[in-house]
């Protein structure tokens, strides 16, 4: 895979010398790096993305390069900025993308902001962090995104996506279909065009917000502990329950759709468009 890094120096020194004399005196002040890097993808490439604190954003491009760009900062020094690194490398037709820190002092203490720019035709596989938001936009292909902490934006995604995070909102507008979506606090809202096989959307504090498709095939559960089931424009067959909960069925009812929360309302409501 042929790298070339963009003629971005000049910026980059810039803004690590000024954020390092503002360190010499102590206190919060910020050291900071950044970075442009672009890499030709190997043929029928998919993509996964790992980091270990920081937000990640995946976006589609215009161009034939992946484009990754790089911030990282701390409140340590240039030595912890030192003992983290980005690395990009290929393991057959797969480009992987993944952040370590070498030391512990720099671990949890250096946050790393990535962003990565990929052609339409490259497949995005995976994308995860440990702590921070994680967004992807207008890609192709089947995605996990995962983080520990921190929300998670979906929007115009060619392709099945599962969606799970411990703390943070989750959210997938415009997705080809939706494989499952999880958080212990926070709330859900997808679009769901389609389902392959039986998924499961949860969370334990937070409300449910679902669009469903006209021609949605699936046998759909919701129930929550502590607040109401309400149902817009979504014709169910064979509908029964209560107040907090609800069955019914969509179409032929293919695959099992599971919604639940324990604190919070849940909204079942026709997809438009």
């Amino acid at each position: 895979m042929r790298r070339r890094t963009w003629l971005r120096l000049g910026a980059v020194a810039t803004t690590a010398s000024l954020a390092g004399c503002l360190d010499r005196f102590g206190g919060d002040d910020e050291v900071t790096d950044e970075r442009s890097e672009e890499y030709d993808p190997p043929a029928n490439a998919a993509v996964a993305v790992s980091n270990t604190n920081g937000p990640v954003t995946v976006e589609a491009g215009d161009g034939d390069e992946l484009v990754l760009d790089v911030v990282e900062r701390t409140t340590l020094d240039r030595e912890a900025l030192a003992a983290v690194t980005v690395d990009v490398r290929t393991d057959g037709d797969r480009v992987l993308v993944e952040t370590t820190a070498d030391s512990e002092r720099a671990r949890g203490r250096v946050t790393v902001d990535l962003t990565l720019t990929v052609p339409s035709a490259v497949w995005v596989e995976e994308v995860t962090t440990a702590n921070g938001p994680v967004e992807l936009s207008g890609t192709t292909g089947d995605t996990v995104v995962r983080t520990a902490n921190g929300g998670i934006e979906v929007e115009a995604v060619d392709g099945y996506v599962t969606l799970e995070t411990s703390n943070g909102s989750v959210e997938a507008r415009d997705v080809a279909g939706i494989d499952g979506a999880t958080t212990a606090n926070g709330s859900v809202d997808l679009d769901v065009r389609a389902l392959r096989r039986d998924a499961a959307v949860r969370t334990s504090n937070g409300s449910v917000d679902l669009a469903l498709a006209a021609d949605l095939s699936a046998v759909v559960t919701a129930r929550t502990s502590n607040g109401a089931v309400d149902v817009e424009g979504v014709r169910f067959e064979e509908e029964s329950g209560s107040r907090t909960e609800l069955s019914g069925r969509l179409g032929e009812g293919e695959h099992a759709l599971s919604v639940e929360t324990t604190n919070g309302r849940i909204d079942l409501r026709a997809l438009e468009g």
